[in-house]
């Protein structure tokens, strides 16, 4: 077990605009500096991919943009470049420094952090502009493909681009051509991080200007008597309508199910009454392998020859899954969160999120509990599709599906910037003695961490969470248990609290709890244990 930190809020202050300053970080509420002790570009590096930019082009100190106020937070930064957030860099510890706001760190981030698509019919379409340092520019054509295409719109927050055009087809741009002969993977963040000619190559003219048309078509079934079915509904534009039922077939239910997360369909076409609203496809083609509903062909978005009596249903069969992982973090338990639904993986909106809800993203990841929450995409932007808003979880579902969402899967006014981080509670195998007892079988309950022998709080403390203790020390379980110090008052750290077993675990380091040292206690609420003596004592003293 080792010291875990939380992400830091990062902003930059007194430069020429967002992309550069003084650099600010947020620490238990309050704003301060960093001191430009050991500060270099790797530090820069980590400060500018948290905001979004590919990289620093720059690092300054001696407060090149100014004196900052308030405390300076960190000193003696040195990270490798590759964190996500300067939390995870080694430094001095928070508040410890030997420093003068006069020596305050700064920097300079580089590259394409924020796009528009401008000139289009809808917000889903139109020529790509791009910032760069303060100026907005567009991108030229040459060798711009799919891929390109592919990248611009998940850093918008699209599942995926429909198509792309050359030659200016939503009319020509002003300004400088920032980008040309884009050389995209596919996996990228934004488009500043593809490979590319340097901003200082012009050899476009505003007649070559990319334009793309993204999608994103969330779905969802309405009106079933369960989860599994429903009459099939799509987003398009805000707006939810159906799917007409010309050419229907099991191909297509399979699509639309597999977004949904289930494996399978029980039956392809089923009435779930009239909807209202817009019919938004109709003949639609799918081979049955697709991610996605828009990757079929159809008669194009609300184009059809149909009415409501043909809106089209499902029976998906199976469980959905909703598979869910931790991105960017310094290790496995903490990150950006990230679902895989609608047939690719997107982020979550931290709006309205609640410790509650990261209990239910921690247990689906199979740890304890959950630590912390961090907004602002402190670990950096993700890509893709916000799949999740508000889920309104009670904290014991076991699947995010279960919880109560106040919006629609895919449905959520939320964008990157506002991309969710958890921090999840890992299982440790833990050290427990039992003091102050008139015999061994007995005593307060005191829990090895960090070298240090410490108590537990008795609160929500029950015959489970004792049976477990006592079955560590080899007792075959717990005959009684008691709180408020009946054992005397210990002294050291109070370690554990809120513990909550479901008593079959090996080890007290298994069960549900509050972060190590988090808690409302004081030793007049130290826990205790009275075990029944049928086995080997002390096993793990």
């Amino acid at each position: 077990m080792s010291y875990r930190a939380e992400p830091l809020q990062v902003y930059l202050r007194g430069g020429r605009g967002s992309f550069e300053g003084t650099v600010q970080v947020r620490y238990q509420g309050v704003y301060g500096t960093v001191c430009d002790d050991d500060w270099d570009l790797d530090d820069a590096h980590v400060v500018c991919h948290t905001l979004g930019y590919p990289r620093a082009s720059a690092y300054y100190t001696n407060a090149t943009f100014g004196e900052g106020t308030g405390e300076i937070i960190m000193d003696n930064v040195n990270c490798t470049g590759s964190e996500s957030n300067i939390a995870f860099c080694q430094h001095n510890g928070y508040l410890s420094h030997n420093c003068e706001h006069r020596q305050d760190a700064g920097v300079t981030c580089d590259g394409i952090v924020n796009a528009y698509l401008r000139d289009g019919s809808s917000s889903r379409e139109g020529r790509v502009e791009v910032y760069y340092q303060g100026s907005r520019g567009t991108v030229c054509d040459d060798g711009f493909g799919m891929t390109d295409a592919h990248v611009v719109c998940r850093m918008l927050g699209n599942t995926f681009a429909e198509s792309f055009s050359c030659c200016a087809a939503f009319g020509q741009g002003t300004g400088d051509i920032l980008l040309d002969n884009l050389q995209c993977t596919g996996d990228e963040v934004t488009i500043g991080h593809c490979m590319q000619n340097p901003f200082a190559t012009r050899i476009c003219g505003h007649s070559e200007d990319v334009g793309v048309t993204c999608i994103k078509l969330p779905v969802r079934l309405v009106d079933g008597a369960s989860a599994n079915e429903g009459r099939v509904e799509v987003n398009y534009q805000g707006s939810w309508g159906t799917i007409c039922n010309d050419s229907w077939d099991i191909k297509d239910a399979t699509v639309v199910c597999r977004m949904l997360g289930y494996t399978g369909v029980s039956s392809a076409m089923v009435r779930f009454g009239e909807a209202t609203g817009d019919i938004i496809l109709d003949n639609v083609g799918c081979y049955g392998s697709e991610t996605h509903i828009a990757q079929c062909t159809h008669g194009g978005y609300e184009i059809h020859n149909c009415e409501h009596s043909e809106d089209v249903g499902v029976i998906c069969s199976g469980k959905a899954e909703l598979k869910v992982r931790l991105a960017d973090g310094p290790d496995e338990s903490q990150g950006r969160v990230e679902l895989f639904y609608f047939g690719s993986w997107g982020t979550v909106c931290s709006s309205n999120w609640t410790p509650l809800d990261s209990e239910v993203v921690c247990r689906m990841l199979g740890f304890v509990g959950a630590i912390a929450y961090s907004t602002n995409a402190a670990y950096g932007r993700g890509t893709g599709e916000v799949i999740l808003r508000w889920p309104r979880c009670s904290g014991k579902e076991s699947n995010l599906l279960e919880c109560d969402r106040y919006f629609d899967l895919g449905h959520t006014y939320c964008g990157h910037t506002s991309d969710l981080g958890v921090s999840c509670l890992k299982m440790d195998d833990l050290r427990v003695r039992l003091v102050g007892g008139r015999s061994e079988n007995e005593g307060r309950v005191e829990i090895l961490y960090l070298g240090t022998w410490g108590t537990v709080c008795d609160d929500n403390w029950g015959q489970n969470d004792a049976n477990v203790v006592c079955r560590m020390l080899g007792y075959e379980r717990a005959e009684n248990f008691s709180c408020c110090a009946a054992f005397g008052l210990g002294s050291g750290p109070i370690v554990l609290d809120e513990v909550e077993c479901e008593g079959t675990e090996p080890n007290i380091g298994h069960c549900r709890r509050s972060d190590y040292e988090t808690h409302d206690c004081d030793h007049s609420e130290d826990v205790g244990v009275l075990c029944i003596e049928n086995g080997n004592c002390c096993l793990n003293t």
